[in-house]
């Protein structure tokens, strides 16, 4: 079916795959998709002008679409590994009237494709610009592609005469970028400005080797229909001292200016970052969100999956020394970059911290602000503005702001109980040089805070604050105003003991993790606050891969392109609600002595799990993963019933929708005719998160199981029976046990728990089952008696 869509009004209409089935006016586009293994991560739209005219899953359409709109196709992977060819050979292919126009398949989270769109109205189709003036004629907004002649300041403005409400956004990409109304992914921005009102302005400093993308907008529809008049100068060369020894050196100066050396009276005194308590306080809102991103968490944003409730501000950080607090870019200066895995670039590391204390100074670490980009985003004091994403810093006279609307400018506080808290938030809280070496010449006003109470709706839970203006300064447990001293996991102020550290040798690292695996299978381990990594009163594989994974990504991991990740921030307990993992015997051969377990984990890779079996001991345990991709030895104890598989290395089972071996258990005893995998304790992802699990067809029958016959007699009525079968069971003593039916593959069909007297009937409807031989096994303290029953259907 194709459908015609357009600006206006939506118009079905019956035809074929000939573009002239289309009115006038309106173009034919095929969408043809040919997914990867996952076609459930897949997703697509149309839009029309900015809202949504067709949209589906892993198949295509045939649709209409109207020339005199631009019209843009995305797809989009839940995954971010695109559809083709890590899983599988996936494709899309998009045809106007008939003709091939783009085909693809290899992108992460989405790739768009924009049809009869003029130029300038996306970053995908901008306008090739000079310096000079020009009009912004595309509404809401406009996008323009420069290359800079010659490096230098230059100054972009919407100051020309117009009295609407303007934007200025300048980005160094396209790809992989969100384009929100903020200052998210930029490199310059610029709202309302002290000079000309609502109108935008700002300068920075710009590289001739670099394309850049600038976007010109209006807020809302203030400018209704009227193009933007704005302009592109070149305003001067970067002047500064050229020279790294003396005191005023200027890192981006391109010509050479006055030097003063240390000593020197006209040295500056130095940068002087300054957060904005007021700020702070008077932008604090509750607010709600849905999160299913596991980067939320690896960043330490968010505490879990799922609706979360959180309280959002703003930051402003000013810097009132006078010198720049200089950054620079994460190849020069590595050290003032942590690497974040998830997107896989640079956040700046000393940004901003959040940390939620109670009435009892005890704090919670709900939040960091890495700052992805930390810029001069505004000069009231009287600065000039330099600093953008390709070179990092705040000059004097400026300052840096995330607003509360942006991800991560928030505390969670979804498991929070009501009381008084004390909000504090602080900038370059370890006092740290900039990348010149410059330190800060005060760092009392690095701090804000803001008390609120927190209270709860006695019905549905949802939270509210109410701001208290009797705010004490916070005091650590050494007695410090925002002092960083901190009790220990045993309760000690300023100790030495690490959650996790349970050798004792007072380091986080996989010896730990090894010896928490040998605890939980010689049960010699019992939680506590210094082990208890999840804080779940259990002590599991979790616990393991948790301390394994603080080895692995902690402060001394470095990871490529600079920086590390810390992930010690204990106790952690992240369970992702949206994925499933799931185990099942998915072989054996009892008189071989072996089982076979296979796992399915259709959404995410595995690196480690937990289960204990039914009804053998175990010998031994063979990994059957490939030794290349998930090089591990299973452990367990000789005798026992538990299996646990983790990989200390950060090797993960890769992810598969169908069933994969995971591990072959040699059986050391039978101990019952129905083997079972009888729990899963828990199956840890790649994010060091737990996943839901589940046990599909868990049990198998096998014969040559010892009966004690003389406990009790089984009869079965009829037999073969179609529809209902009646169990009679008589015993010398109670029948306290469980009734249950395997069919012929040894999956249990039918289980029901019984507690009666030497005596029952009990009637099974058997009208759905497949004909076929069933083996009835009643097993109580007595012994275990079974009896075989014929299903029929003519």
């Amino acid at each position: 079916m194709t459908r015609s869509i357009s600006i206006l009004a939506i118009a079905v209409f019956s035809c074929t795959q000939y573009f002239a089935q289309c009115p006038s006016g309106m173009a034919e586009l095929i969408i043809e998709i040919v997914p990867d293994s996952y076609p459930s991560e897949i997703s697509w739209d149309v839009t029309s002008s900015g809202g949504i005219i067709a949209s589906g899953a892993s198949v295509g359409d045939t649709i209409c679409i109207d020339t005199t709109q631009c019209n843009t196709f995305t797809i989009y992977d839940s995954y971010g590994d695109g559809i083709c060819c890590g899983y599988g050979i996936g494709y899309y292919n998009l045809y106007i009237d008939g003709s091939l126009e783009a085909t693809g398949g290899e992108y992460d989270n989405s790739e768009s494709t924009s049809f009869f769109c003029p130029p300038g109205s996306s970053c995908e189709n901008p306008i090739l610009i000079a310096e000079g003036t020009h009009s912004a004629a595309v509404l809401p907004e406009t996008w323009y592609e420069w290359s800079p002649d010659s490096a230098g300041i230059y100054e972009i403005t919407t100051c020309l005469g117009a009295t609407c409400d303007t934007r200025i956004w300048v980005y160094d990409l396209c790809s992989g970028l969100v384009f929100d109304s903020g200052n998210t992914g930029t490199i310059f921005y610029n709202d309302d400005n002290p000079t000309c009102g609502v109108q935008a302005y700002l300068t920075g400093i710009f590289d001739p080797a670099k394309t850049y993308y600038i976007r010109i907008g209006q807020v809302g529809t203030s400018c209704s229909s009227l193009p933007i008049n704005w302009s592109l100068n070149y305003l001067s060369e970067v002047i500064g001292c050229m020279d790294p020894s003396a005191c005023n050196y200027n890192p981006l100066a391109t010509a050479s200016d006055t030097c003063y050396y240390l000593g020197d009276s006209l040295c500056p005194d130095g940068p002087d970052l300054w957060l904005l308590e007021d700020v702070l306080r008077n932008s604090m809102f509750v607010d709600n969100l849905n999160n299913t991103d596991p980067c939320t968490i690896n960043e330490g944003c968010l505490r879990g999956f799922g609706d979360r409730e959180i309280i959002r501000f703003t930051t402003h950080i000013k810097n009132i020394g006078n010198s720049d607090y200089y950054i620079g870019t994460p190849s020069a200066n590595p050290s003032q970059f942590v690497w974040d895995n998830c997107h896989s670039h640079n956040h700046y590391v000393g940004y901003a911290e959040y940390i939620l204390y109670d009435e009892d100074n005890f704090s919670t670490p709900i939040g960091f602000k890495n700052g992805f980009c930390v810029m001069d985003l505004e000069c009231d004091s009287g600065g000039a503005m330099t600093y953008g994403c390709g070179n990092m810093g705040i000059s004097y006279d400026c300052g840096d702001y995330y607003g509360s609307y942006l991800d991560c400018q928030w505390i969670d506080i979804t498991e929070v109980d009501t009381g008084r808290y004390v909000l504090v938030t602080r900038v370059n809280w370890d006092q740290s040089p900039d990348a010149l070496g410059q330190y800060e010449t005060s760092y009392e006003n690095n701090w804000g805070q803001a008390c609120f109470h927190l209270d709860r709706d006695p019905i549905t839970g949802a939270p509210s604050i109410t701001l208290d203006t009797a705010c004490s300064p916070y005091l650590d447990c050494a007695g410090i105003p925002y002092g960083s001293t901190f009790v220990d996991c045993n309760g000690v102020c300023n100790g030495t003991a690490l959650m996790g550290d349970i050798n004792n040798d007072l380091t986080q690292s996989n010896a730990d993790a090894i010896q928490y695996v040998d605890d939980i299978l010689g049960n010699s381990i019992s939680a506590n606050n210094c082990n208890d990594l999840n804080d779940d009163g259990d002590i599991s594989v979790y616990d393991a891969s948790l301390i394994n994974s603080c080895y692995l990504f902690g402060t001394n991991h470095a990871h490529d392109g600079g920086g590390s990740h810390d992930h010690c921030v204990l106790p952690l307990n992240v369970h992702n609600m949206y994925d499933t993992a799931y185990l099942s015997i998915i072989g054996y051969n009892i008189s071989a002595g072996y089982i076979d377990i296979g796992i399915k984990n259709p959404s995410s890779k595995i690196v480690a799990y937990e289960f204990t079996m039914e009804g053998v001991t175990i010998g031994s345990v063979d990994n059957l993963q490939s030794p290349s991709q998930y090089p591990i030895t299973p452990s367990y104890a000789l005798g026992g019933t538990k299996v646990i598989g983790i990989s200390y290395l950060d090797s993960v089972i890769d992810k598969s929708n169908t069933y994969q071996p995971l591990c072959r258990i040699n059986i050391f005893n039978v101990t019952s005719s129905m083997i079972c995998i009888e729990s899963i304790v828990d199956v840890v992802d790649e994010y060091y998160h737990t996943v839901e699990n589940e046990i599909e067809g868990p049990c198998i029958f096998v014969t040559g199981i010892s009966e004690n016959k003389e406990f009790a007699t089984m009869q079965i009525q009829p037999n073969p029976s179609s529809n209902e079968a009646t169990i009679q069971l008589n015993a010398t003593l109670n029948l306290n046990g469980s009734l249950e039916v395997f069919d012929f593959l040894g999956k249990r069909v039918f289980r029901k728990t019984l507690n009666t007297t030497n005596e029952t009937l009990e009637a099974i409807d058997v009208s759905s089952w497949n004909t076929g031989v069933y083996h009835v096994v009643f097993t109580s303290e007595g012994g275990t008696i079974q009896r075989p029953l014929q299903v029929v259907h003519e």
